[in-house]
């Protein structure tokens, strides 16, 4: 057995910089974040060319991103962020056009990210949301160790633990359809961070231009070195705002985590300064501060287990450990109990046997036994000692996905005045017959969206339509947008509908069989009259189209 318990060397460093005037200010929040450097990028994607704009690592950043080429149909995106400490955040207002002509359906993407490390477990608020309309994929997500939170709006609260994190918002907008215009915003905003066994406190002196010891509010930089001079950073630089100055003396804290100091050579620690809510730039310090290795405490291998509550205990075990006692939340059961604080623990939560046959989870605030596992069939309750089922709860579930035992049938209906023509006219609507044919002598193609959802496996069109001409007829066609590319793909190839009959009409369109989709997925619609033209006599219409799915889950 070992207990190895490290203890944080405090380093106390004298170093001067000439600085400028002095802002005074209080004291920002003590946060365990370091961002990427360059980490805040916007990316806008369209035919007429890709425009990438990056931000620096902290503070404000406003920035207008203008792409394409046609007057009066640029794409733009109008941003605002400011990133601190204890606050990531994010929006803009975004205008995109058709991308290409009337017959290329190139996309207009914008990607918007935020890179970010931690280095102590943290809490943090996460709000996120757009207004960005029909022919546009769009969603947030945000990825680390652990953790992958996506969607279009986001509201919750999350536990991070230390690593490497992004948070990104992508939209892409569908070329060859009217405009999309909206807004985005998204928000970290950090609580609390667990105090990390790692801190290293710094202390240091400041003076203003004349040389007098400064006063007020600076910002402090660290970046920590494997070499005195040049080389490459061995971690994300950490910055603390607004750090108060008294009679030239600063004391803050940084914590890189341990990964710096696991080796046993030695580093050197690079310090800048600033004044706190100017424009000016780091001024950084030289010579860097070299930090020698942490001083480390072991206990010895014999000195055995303990059972006193104010004594470290710790315990590494090959094989296994068993617990013995009567079965049940009382004072001798088998089991291990969960108590804080420290100084005056109380007893919180339990895990151990509930009865001969049940191993669970107790909470002593008055949740009881919450969570149970049958040792003799393997159900489990919440909430239950005697499960009837493999999994029964005693009360409501809320959940983030359900699978069917098989999958269901779901279809969506597109009705006549949700088809619009393509390009700057509009459709003829009979709301007599209830159908829409394109502007009277003209060929003009009517078009229509609809989505479903990811997972879904698609099934069949049924067209409903009137066909009245005895020459001419229409032909109807099918498109899946492919997010990933993005880029159309044909979903089903042209087909004439056509009768020479004034009743109303019903054609069945098999889809060729393939994967479900991988993502909620836009599909276009296209009816184009061939042999033929529109005419006010509403001879050919379209009354409505049904597409039919199979889910395996609820959608």
């Amino acid at each position: 057995m070992r207990c190895v318990c490290a203890m944080v060397k405090v380093l106390s460093v004298v170093a001067s910089v000439l600085v400028g005037g002095l802002v005074v200010g209080e004291r920002g929040a003590l946060g365990q974040v370091g961002l990427a450097s360059q980490s805040r990028q916007i990316v806008v994607a369209h035919p007429d060319g890709t425009l990438v704009q990056s931000a620096p690592t902290f503070g404000v950043w406003n920035q207008l991103v203008i792409v394409g080429n046609t007057a009066g149909g640029e794409n733009s995106v109008d941003a605002q962020s400011n990133v601190s400490e204890s606050t990531i955040r994010m929006s803009a207002n975004v205008t995109t056009w058709a991308g290409g002509n009337a017959t290329t359906f190139d996309p207009v993407s914008v990607n918007v990210s935020v890179s970010f490390n931690i280095f102590s477990e943290a809490t943090v608020n996460i709000a996120a949301s757009d207004t960005m309309g029909v022919f546009a994929s769009a969603g947030f997500s945000l990825t680390g160790p652990g953790v992958n939170v996506s969607g279009r709006t986001v509201s919750q609260t999350r536990t991070l633990g230390p690593g490497a994190y992004t948070l990104t918002y992508t939209f892409t907008k569908l070329g060859s359809t009217l405009p999309a215009s909206g807004s985005f915003s998204f928000a970290l905003d950090f609580v609390s961070f667990q105090p990390g066994p790692t801190a290293v406190t710094y202390q240091g002196k400041v003076k203003d231009s004349t040389g007098a010891p400064a006063s007020g509010a600076y910002d402090v930089g660290f970046m920590v070195y494997s070499d005195a001079v040049g080389g490459t950073p061995l971690q994300f630089g950490i910055t603390r705002s607004n750090v108060p100055v008294v009679d030239g003396v600063i004391t803050t804290e940084f914590d890189f985590g341990s990964t710096p100091w696991q080796a046993s050579a030695n580093r050197w620690l690079e310090v800048a300064v600033k004044k706190s809510g100017t424009p000016d730039p780091f001024t950084v310090l030289s010579p860097r501060q070299r930090i020698g290795p942490t001083p480390r405490a072991i206990y010895a291998d014999s000195a055995g287990l303990t059972s006193t509550a104010n004594t470290a205990f710790g315990l590494d075990a090959f094989s296994r450990v068993q617990l013995r006692g009567e079965a049940g939340a009382s004072s001798n059961s088998p089991g291990l109990i969960f108590a804080t604080p420290v100084n005056a623990p109380v007893a919180r939560g339990f895990v151990g046997m509930a009865d001969s046959n049940n191993l669970g989870l107790y909470g002593y605030a008055g949740a009881g036994w919450g969570l149970t596992m049958r040792t003799d069939t393997g159900r489990v309750g919440v909430g239950t000692l005697n499960p009837g089922a493999q999994l029964e709860v005693a009360g409501a579930v809320r959940a983030t996905g359900y699978q069917y035992p098989t999958s269901q049938l779901r279809s969506k209906m597109i009705g006549y005045t949700e088809f619009r023509c393509r390009g700057a006219a509009s459709p003829a609507i009979n709301n007599i017959n209830l159908g829409v044919a394109g502007p009277d002598g003209s060929n003009t193609s009517l078009i229509a969206t609809v989505t479903v959802p990811a997972g879904a496996q698609l099934n069949e069109f049924t067209v409903y339509y009137r066909d009245a001409d005895a020459t001419g007829s229409m032909s109807f066609a099918s498109f899946i947008y492919n997010m990933d590319v993005p880029n159309l793909s044909v979903l089903t190839q042209p087909l004439n509908i056509n009768a020479a009959q004034s009743a109303p009409l019903t054609r069945l369109i098999s889809i060729p069989g393939g994967a479900p989709t991988t993502s909620e997925t836009v599909i276009l619609l296209e009816v184009t009259p061939i042999n033929g033209l529109w005419s006010s006599s509403n001879l050919m219409t379209i009354q409505a189209v049904k597409i039919s799915y199979f889910v395996g889950g609820p959608d």
